[in-house]
C-alpha cells in the first residue's frame, strides 16, 4: 500500500516495480503474444446472457463503458460523458447495453430526453462487483466501447472486439492505436485541447467496419 509518504516496504522480504515486470519481459512488440485472450468463460454461462440479450432483437450488442472509477487529476481526461458517445449511438442501428458500474441512471435518462436514445441496463447485474458474470456479459455482446479503464483490460482480457478511446499519453499501450497486451482493443486517440467528437467518429466508423466484416 502506498501513502502520501510513499509506499512501506518494511513488511516484504523482496519488492519489484510492477512495470519492471514488462521492462524484462516484454521489452520489444514481437515479445508480444499474437491474441491477447487470457481468460475464459463458461460456454453455458454466455449462452444465457445471449438469450437474455435477444430479447432486445436481432441487432448488434453493444457494451458502453465512458466514465472510470477513480476520478483522480490522472485519470479524469481519461474518461467522457455519455452524451460525448453521440457519435458512437448515431453510428447505425445497434443495441446499447451499460457497463457503467456506478449510478448513472440520471445520465442515461438525460440521454434518453436529449436524443432518444436507449441504453439497456440489467438491474439484476452487480458490474461492480461480480466479475463472473460481467465477464460472461462481455464474451456475449459484439463489440465493448469503452474508456481506458478495468473493463477495456478485462475485455481485452477475454479475446473480444474492444473499441477504446484515450487522451495521451498512453504508456501502457504505448501510444499505438492497439493494445499490445491485447491486440482485440483499438484505441483512438483525441488531443488534450480538443472534444471527443473526432476521436469518438473515428472510433464509430471503425467499430462499424468491424461489425460488417462478422
Amino acid at each position: 500500500p502506498e501513502t502520501d509518504t510513499g509506499a512501506d516496504y518494511s513488511f516484504a522480504d523482496y519488492q519489484i516495480p510492477l512495470m519492471s515486470l514488462a521492462q524484462l519481459y516484454r521489452n520489444d512488440l514481437s515479445h508480444f503474444p499474437l491474441s491477447g485472450q487470457y481468460l475464459s468463460v463458461p460456454e453455458e454461462r454466455v449462452q444465457k446472457w445471449k438469450s437474455r440479450l435477444d430479447k432486445f432483437g436481432e441487432r448488434p450488442k453493444i457494451g458502453l463503458c465512458w466514465r472510470s472509477f477513480n476520478s483522480g487529476w490522472y485519470k479524469r481526461p481519461f474518461s467522457a460523458d455519455l452524451l460525448d458517445l453521440i457519435p458512437v449511438l448515431e453510428s447505425g442501428p445497434l443495441v446499447f447495453i451499460n457497463l457503467q458500474g456506478d449510478d448513472c441512471k440520471a445520465e442515461i435518462e438525460e440521454l434518453k430526453n436529449f436524443n432518444k436514445f436507449t441504453v439497456c441496463e440489467f438491474d439484476d447485474l452487480d458490474i461492480k462487483n461480480d466479475a463472473k458474470e460481467v465477464a460472461a456479459l462481455l464474451c456475449a455482446l459484439d463489440a465493448v466501447v469503452s474508456c481506458r479503464c478495468w473493463i477495456t483490460a478485462f475485455a481485452g482480457a477475454l479475446g473480444g472486439p474492444v473499441f477504446t478511446f484515450s487522451a495521451p499519453f498512453n504508456a501502457q499501450m504505448f501510444d499505438l492505436n492497439y493494445d499490445p497486451w491485447a491486440p482485440s482493443t483499438q484505441v483512438f486517440y483525441r488531443e488534450y485541447d480538443e472534444t471527443w467528437d473526432r476521436c469518438m467518429r473515428k472510433l464509430a466508423a471503425a467499430m462499424i467496419k468491424s461489425l460488417d466484416t462478422k
